[in-house]
C-alpha cells in the first residue's frame, strides 16, 4: 500500500488529502476517515463584508502597524538596538514616541545577544521606575530558522507573560542573525524559512513581530541579505550613523510617509561601578533637536511649496503602484519610477498655465531631489 500511496500522491497537483478522499486508494480513504486533518478554508469575501471589518490600526502611527512584520535595521554601532528598546518601552507604557501617537500593548523582547546588555540598557532607561511596565525579556537566542520546538516554546513563554502583563501585541526579535543559526541570509531558502516562522509567531499573538537586522558593507543597499526580507515587511526604520551623528528614517510604511526622518543622539548614563571601581555605563535615546534645526540631512523635511506638495502626492501614488524595484542603484526592495513618467503625471494635475507646466514641474522635482526627500540616478526616482 505504501508504494501505491506514494505513486498516487506524486501525481497529485495539490497535497490536501481531504480533496482526494473519494478518489484515493481504498486503504488511504479508509485511513483518514474521522481524522483530524484540517479541511481547506479558502473563500472569497464580498466587498460589503470586507469594508465592514476591523480597520487598520497602529502601534506607532505612521511607522508600525498593529499587526504584521516590521524591521529596524542599520550598520553595527549605529544605535539600532537602543532605538528598538526605546520604541518597545514607549509601546509598553503607551507613551508617544518622537512625537508620534502610540497604542499601548504588552511587549516580549527576545534579547538574543544576551542578558547583560539588555539589563544595563533597561536600567539606564528606567532607573527605579520599572514597576507595572508591560514588557518582559527572553534573554537568549531562539531558533526561528528550523527550530519548531523553539517557536512553540517562545509562544508558550508569551502566553505565560500575558498572565503577568496582559495581552502581548509586540514581539521583538533582536537580532535576525542570532535567531537564524546556521542559515544563510543571502539565500531565498533560509530567509524564506525564517520569515515563515516569524509570520507564524506574529499570527500566534495576532500582533506585530519586529525584527532587528543589520545592513551590509554597502549601507546604501539597505537591509542585509535576500531581497525577500524587505519585501515581506509592513514597516521599516533605517538607522544611520556618521560619527556621533545618528538618524533614522521611515524606509517603508504601509500607511505613513516613506522617507520621514529624525535625528537622535545616545546619551551616556552611569549605572554604578564594577569590581575594579570603574564606572558602568549604558545609553538612552534622545531626539537631536539641535541637528534637526540646523538642517542635517538625517532630519530634513520636504519643501512646503504648493507645487512640491502636489508632486509628492503624485510620486507617492506612483511609487505605491510601481512594480519596478532597485533601479538605477536604488536600495534592494525600493520601488522606483521613471523620471519622464513622473514628469508627465505631475504636469497632468499641476494647476498652472499650460505653457508653464513643464517649467514648474521640473522646479518642483528639483526642490524635492535637492531636499533629500527623493533620490534619482539614471533617470529613476525613489524615496530617499
Amino acid at each position: 500500500m505504501k508504494a501505491e500511496f506514494r505513486d498516487w500522491v506524486d501525481g497529485a497537483p495539490v497535497f490536501d488529502m481531504n480533496q482526494y478522499r473519494d478518489d484515493a486508494p481504498p486503504e488511504f480513504s479508509e485511513s483518514i476517515k474521522g481524522s483530524d486533518v484540517a479541511e481547506t478554508n479558502i473563500r472569497s469575501v464580498p466587498i460589503d463584508e470586507l469594508l465592514s471589518g476591523e480597520r487598520q490600526t497602529y502601534l506607532v502611527k505612521g511607522v508600525f502597524p498593529a499587526k504584521g512584520v516590521a524591521a529596524i535595521y542599520g550598520p553595527s554601532a549605529s544605535g539600532k538596538t537602543f532605538l528598538t528598546l526605546d520604541v518597545a518601552l514607549s509601546i509598553a507604557r503607551g507613551q508617544p514616541w518622537f512625537g508620534r501617537r502610540v497604542n499601548k500593548t504588552g511587549v516580549v523582547y527576545v534579547a538574543a545577544e544576551g542578558e547583560a546588555g539588555i539589563s544595563d540598557r533597561l536600567r539606564a532607561s528606567l532607573g527605579d521606575d520599572h514597576k507595572d511596565i508591560a514588557l518582559e525579556v527572553v534573554p537568549s537566542p531562539v531558533d526561528l530558522l528550523r527550530g519548531m520546538a523553539d517557536l512553540d516554546a517562545l509562544v508558550s513563554a508569551i502566553r505565560a507573560a500575558e498572565q503577568r502583563i496582559g495581552t502581548v501585541g509586540l514581539v521583538v526579535i533582536d537580532t535576525l542573525a542570532r535567531c537564524m543559526p546556521g542559515g544563510d541570509e543571502n539565500t531565498s531558502d533560509s530567509m524564506g524559512a525564517f520569515l515563515q516562522n516569524v509570520d507564524a509567531l506574529r499570527r500566534s499573538i495576532d500582533g506585530l513581530a519586529l525584527v532587528v537586522h543589520h545592513t551590509g558593507k554597502d549601507t546604501s543597499a539597505g537591509a542585509r541579505g535576500h531581497s525577500s526580507f524587505f519585501g515581506a515587511m509592513d514597516g521599516c526604520l533605517e538607522v544611520s550613523r556618521d560619527g556621533d551623528q545618528r538618524a533614522f528614517k521611515v524606509a517603508k510604511s504601509r500607511d505613513g510617509v516613506d522617507g520621514d526622518s529624525q535625528a537622535f543622539r545616545l546619551v551616556s548614563v552611569e549605572l554604578g561601578t564594577d569590581d575594579d571601581g570603574d564606572p558602568i555605563t549604558s545609553c538612552v535615546v534622545e531626539p537631536d533637536d539641535q541637528r534637526s534645526i540646523s538642517g542635517d540631512r538625517g532630519a530634513r523635511r520636504p519643501p512646503g511649496g504648493a507645487n512640491a506638495k502636489i508632486a509628492i502626492r503624485v510620486l507617492k501614488q506612483m511609487l505605491k503602484d510601481s512594480r519596478d524595484f532597485a533601479k538605477g542603484g536604488a536600495p534592494v526592495g525600493r520601488p522606483c519610477v521613471r523620471l519622464d513618467e513622473a514628469k508627465e503625471a505631475i504636469m497632468a494635475v499641476l494647476p498652472v498655465d499650460p505653457k508653464r507646466k513643464r517649467e514648474r514641474t521640473e522646479s518642483a522635482l528639483t526642490s524635492l531631489l535637492g531636499s533629500g526627500t527623493y533620490e534619482m540616478r539614471e533617470d529613476w526616482i525613489w524615496a530617499a
